[in-house]
């Protein structure tokens, strides 16, 4: 693992909870020998939980005979909240945020509001509600219950909330960006809002990897990579971001890449996209068998990549069935249907008239499919790219042909 991280020093620890107390022991081992350099134990009562992770850093720096800058010293003593039970249940929305499993999404929501109701002041929940919104309508599996307008607007209120309570947190910066990214596409303000929040936290992984998708979205492929390659070495044995890697290469089309790295996550994260990349290189059977596990494991509506495989394959006839089932739903009061995946089905039929009529809804919607990876580089409209009204959808989204 040091080797990975490229690091002298691993730090090592376990947590005990035992009724109302918190027993905490550290070690930290010098990864060239395996060497004892420093160890503690802790005792902690749970409602004193905030103090933890300040003592720990505190001691570390010390063994490590490392000073902080007094911007770092603030930065380390900020709690943002000093209700515990507030903390947890923020820690709790935020763990479950990333999904893209519906239920996955209510709970994180849930979580955040509940953290919000124990302290009305904590700007940390608001930011993270906007990475649940974000990350619900811009995904094209997700099957969030609401229009991309109604999370739009959750999302900018929840913002709003967290600019008021701390204008100088990171993550309340990147939620800014992801909102002028994905819904808004004001890419001046997403650019200067994601480079606000790396500089105020240079190591934010997250910062980089969302950074990573707005580079993307322009075109910008070498300093995507970078971001990319940055996010990843916080933590090489992320799982999040050794996926964000296979889907870099997915989306600039290095198909190989992207098999190799998605492999790498295969077994304790299935994902859809090297599905996606299987049917791009005509591998169909195996296209569709890694679908339908993600589709499985993780409950998503994956029926857009279905019919766009299905199309590459030739079989016409199962693309339309996905089609059709798709136009049905747009009838019901209660069901959303994202316009950008009917698109795809029809974009992948060549269907153009119809792919344009639904790109066109997708954009009065503010699709947020649309932004990621970005129609400006999205392999499946390949077939439209050189119709004047796929350049006009650029233009109107801020994007040059």
């Amino acid at each position: 693992m040091a080797k990975a991280l490229g690091v002298r020093a691993v730090l090592t620890g376990k947590v005990t909870p035992r009724g109302d107390e918190l027993f905490i022991s550290v070690e930290l081992v010098d990864a060239r020998d395996n060497s004892h350099l420093w160890g503690e134990q802790y005792g902690y009562k749970v409602a004193n939980l905030l103090a933890v992770p300040t003592d720990l850093a505190r001691d570390v720096l010390q063994q490590l005979r490392l000073r902080l800058s007094g911007a770092e010293q603030q930065r380390l003593a900020k709690r943002g909240t000093d209700n515990p039970e507030a903390y947890e249940l923020y820690l709790k929305g935020r763990y479950y945020k990333n999904s893209l499993d519906r239920k996955k999404q209510e709970k994180a929501i849930e979580y955040l509001h509940e953290a919000i109701a124990k302290d009305p002041r904590f700007a940390l929940p608001y930011a993270e509600l906007v990475g649940v919104y974000v990350n619900g309508m811009a995904s094209v599996g997700a099957t969030m219950p609401i229009s991309h307008k109604e999370a739009l607007q959750k999302a900018k209120e929840a913002a709003a909330k967290a600019v008021e309570l701390d204008d100088t947190l990171a993550e309340v910066h990147l939620s800014l960006a992801h909102i002028a990214r994905v819904f808004e596409w004001d890419w001046k303000t997403a650019e200067r809002e994601y480079q606000r929040a790396i500089a105020l936290t240079p190591n934010y992984a997250e910062a980089h990897h969302f950074y990573a998708h707005y580079l993307v979205a322009q075109g910008r492929f070498d300093e995507a990579l970078a971001e990319s390659l940055r996010a990843l070495a916080f933590d090489p044995f992320d799982v999040g971001m050794n996926f964000h890697l296979g889907w870099y290469y997915y989306r600039t089309r290095q198909d190989e890449k992207a098999v190799a790295q998605l492999k790498k996550t295969l077994e304790i994260d299935p994902n859809g996209v090297l599905g996606l990349t299987y049917g791009e290189i005509g591998q169909y059977s195996e296209a569709f068998a890694e679908l339908q596990k993600n589709q499985e494991l993780k409950g998503l509506d994956l029926r857009g990549n279905w019919g766009r495989i299905h199309a590459l394959a030739g079989q016409r006839d199962e693309a339309q069935k996905l089609l059709a089932q798709l136009l049905a739903e747009t009838q019901l009061p209660d069901k959303h249907v994202s316009p950008y995946n009917i698109a795809v089905i029809y974009a992948s039929l060549g269907e153009k008239e119809q792919a344009f009529a639904w790109l066109e809804k997708a954009m009065a919607e503010r699709d947020g499919n649309l932004t990621d990876p970005g129609l400006k580089v999205d392999r499946v409209f390949d077939n439209l790219r050189s119709d004047a009204r796929f350049i006009s959808l650029l233009r109107r989204m801020g994007l040059t042909p």
